[in-house]
């Protein structure tokens, strides 16, 4: 029985962006940096990857832009238009000579909600968006750069007047909760965030542990959120049930997050290469329709899928990508985008 879908990743080492559908094995680059001859339609650097309808959205993280992939057999990239309706990002007598209202730096993840409006992490320019179908943008969490401002140690708890004017330290990996609730990495200080509206900014796991991991191998098999924090979470994802994972490079590890329990469970640990770099492990995650896990790994170099009906650790299927075109896959480290679609 087939899949019914394909996988849609971001090749950021190759500045690229793939097609794959394990049903045919079949594997095409959709969107690159040499294809095309208009510099405005190559891609940089692609990060972050969402479906807006039927177009694939894309973050071209060098160029600080956000693209629509569009087209069924001819694929044209597409800059999106990012509008401030409200003023927020207009400079005040305070700006910084650098700062130009209309640069939203290094976007990064893109999670696409019910509404059809995408949630966007911009690394360099420290804010959380959402890019409403317009092109306008509303502020969620993050201090515009507008008016000076210093960070300051990240903090277990904020309150949700205190976190709508916090800097954040590089945010990515956002994705939501049907409920409203937001999930994010702020990758500069390796913390795991949830946000709401209502309730305020906090951290996943305990902030003290972190400098107590940070020298151990892998994660534990499992528990509680105040025992443990991930050394470098890379990404984030949810599965039909709303259920958090966390995807962390150097534990090598894949994490799923009970938060009402509040325990964890490893659900996979990869098995690092002898010739790879200490940051190498599980760097993107997406669940299929099918509830199939699709697990991006630069320790292994590919796509893998697993099921995960099992109790323990996740059960790996024969469904792999691990070249294209005879060319071994080689992810960077940090995170990438992976979606599935038709």
């Amino acid at each position: 029985m087939g899949f019914g879908y394909a996988i849609y990743f971001a090749d950021r080492k190759k500045k690229r962006i793939i097609r794959w559908a394990p049903d045919t094995s079949k594997a095409e680059v959709i969107a690159d940096a040499i294809s095309a001859n208009d510099p405005t339609h190559r891609i940089s650097e692609p990060y972050g990857l969402c479906f807006s309808g039927s177009d694939l959205l894309a973050s071209d993280k060098h160029r600080h832009r956000i693209v629509r992939i569009t087209g069924t057999i001819s694929k044209t990239v597409i800059p999106v238009a990012l509008r401030d309706t409200d003023g927020h990002r207009a400079r005040t007598s305070q700006s910084p000579a650098y700062f130009d209202p209309d640069e939203l730096h290094s976007p990064t993840t893109l999670f696409s909600e019910a509404t059809g409006d995408v949630l966007c992490t911009f690394y360099d320019d420290h804010t959380i968006y959402r890019i409403r179908k317009n092109g306008s943008l509303e502020l969620i969490l993050g201090v515009v750069r507008n008016t000076p401002h210093l960070k300051s140690a990240p903090q277990e708890f904020l309150a949700p007047e205190i976190a709508k004017v916090t800097p954040l330290w590089g945010p990515t990996g956002v994705v939501k909760r049907a409920d409203g609730t937001i999930f994010f990495i702020e990758r500069d200080a390796q913390i795991v965030r949830e946000y709401h509206p209502a309730r305020g900014l906090r951290s996943v796991f305990a902030l003290s542990q972190l400098g107590r991991w940070r020298d151990a191998p892998e994660a534990p098999a499992e528990g509680g959120l105040g025992e443990y924090h991930p050394v470098s979470p890379a990404s984030l994802a949810l599965d039909s049930e709303g259920q958090l994972y966390v995807c962390d490079t150097v534990h090598l590890s894949v994490l799923r997050v009970d938060l009402k329990a509040r325990r964890f469970v490893r659900v996979h640990l990869s098995q690092r290469k002898p010739d790879t770099y200490v940051d190498r492990g599980p760097l993107a995650l997406v669940f299929g329709p099918d509830r199939t896990a699709w697990l991006a790994d630069s320790a292994q170099g590919g796509i893998q899928a697993f099921d995960t009906g099992s109790i323990g650790n996740w059960i790996p299927r024969q469904e792999s990508l691990v070249a294209i075109e005879g060319e071994p896959l080689k992810f960077v480290a940090g995170g990438m985008g992976i979606v599935t679609g038709n």
